[in-house]
């Protein structure tokens, strides 16, 4: 009877606790080209606070898990990007919702690196130089040194 009673609670409190949750799963695309988005940021918000975020993969997809069910906003973020928010994303219980969203490119090129350079301090006593002599392998050395080169060039 012990047994049957707490398999009994057991599966209550199972069924009860599982009937509250959903998901959300979906593509992030460009609006253009229709080419996935990667490795964008994702955000669940409910009445402002941040509940769940995660990031798109290689192929622009998502997945929220284990959300309880309800209103949110979905807010999509990425460099070059126009931000985006979805509003009145409901999450239902025991099912996944499937969204594909498009987002437009805002004018920025993904592939441009910007490197800033400070030059804080040309001279250093030689002293100093030598720390950093000690502390540095030669291949380190001369890749800065080629970096520092093509900056000021």
């Amino acid at each position: 009877m012990k047994y049957f009673t707490c398999l009994f609670f057991l599966f209550i409190t199972l069924i009860t606790s599982a009937q509250h949750y959903g998901g959300l799963r979906g593509y992030l695309m460009e609006n253009y080209t229709q080419e996935p988005i990667q490795y964008a940021s994702l955000y669940l918000q409910r009445n402002g606070s941040l509940v769940a975020q995660v990031r798109t993969d290689v192929n622009g997809g998502f997945l929220f898990i284990n959300i309880e069910a309800g209103s949110y906003d979905l807010i999509v973020s990425k460099l070059g990007f126009s931000p985006l928010k979805i509003t009145d994303v409901t999450i239902v219980p025991n099912k996944i919702l499937r969204l594909t969203a498009t987002v437009e490119a805002h004018g920025f090129d993904q592939d441009t690196i910007v490197f800033t350079y400070n030059e804080f301090q040309k001279t250093t006593t030689s002293q100093t130089q030598q720390q950093i002599k000690k502390q540095c392998t030669k291949r380190q050395l001369r890749a800065a040194k080629r970096l520092e080169r093509k900056i000021t060039h």
